[in-house]
């Protein structure tokens, strides 16, 4: 039957001797608080086999196969020619025929580095990157922009109390710009009309038109007619 002494050991962290907090179990099943692994494995020189024969953390790391622990260490600085006392390197000691190929590799962080550059420097482009998006794109309709500079009518006109022609006369008339809009109107009927002056001028059934913004009352289709004065 287990004590309470037995049972502490095993929550007990050998490096820190204190009860484990986050504990990380290794690949050889042993287990360390993370902290603590993390702090011994990132000095080279630090003692991690607790033996007569005491090795460097990069041997211990080496002999197992540890690869992820071999790499973080040469990441941070470990010395791959550190010898241990039988004048051993990590090297010597793995028998990992491709973690060995990493130890005797004297240019490992110049690899990782020129791996790195190499994958960024690809000829591959993002689409994002080679078709930007224009800051001016807008989801609003092109007819919106459109309305803004025109605002064209049908209007219909003719000479009122002429026997000699009662039909109307079709014409297109844009309000836009609203200023200088009448003097504008009187012209065009003028024009379409054949006349050089008009006395004044109504929509039908009997309302005056006289200056700007009654034109800018004007719809589609609103008929005109023109009166003119005769001189006796």
């Amino acid at each position: 039957m287990a004590t309470a002494s037995n049972i502490d050991d095993l929550l007990q962290c050998p490096i820190c001797l204190e009860i484990f907090h986050d504990p990380k179990v290794l690949d050889c099943q042993h287990t360390f608080c993370a902290n603590c692994l993390k702090v011994h494995l990132a000095s080279p020189s630090s003692s991690i086999l607790r033996t007569s024969n005491v090795i460097d953390s990069l041997h211990w790391a080496a002999k197992r196969n540890h690869r992820q622990v071999v790499e973080y260490l040469l990441e941070n600085g470990a010395n791959t020619d550190i010898q241990a006392h039988d004048k051993s390197t990590a090297a010597h000691v793995c028998n990992n025929d491709s973690l060995r190929q990493i130890l005797e590799s004297t240019t490992f962080d110049d690899s990782v580095s020129s791996t790195s550059i190499s994958t960024t420097t690809l000829p591959i482009v993002p689409n994002y990157l080679r078709h930007p998006v224009f800051p001016y794109v807008s989801s609003q309709p092109i007819t919106n922009l459109s309305s803004i500079n025109t605002e064209t009518i049908t209007l219909l006109c003719r000479i009122a109390d002429d026997p000699s022609e009662t039909d109307f006369i079709e014409f297109d008339f844009n309000k836009i710009p609203n200023t200088g809009s009448f003097e504008r109107l009187l012209s065009n009927i003028c024009h379409e009309l054949n006349i050089d002056h008009i006395d004044k001028l109504r929509r039908l059934p009997c309302i005056r038109v006289r200056n700007d913004c009654d034109v800018e009352r004007l719809k589609d289709n609103h008929m005109l007619e023109v009166i003119l004065i005769k001189k006796s």
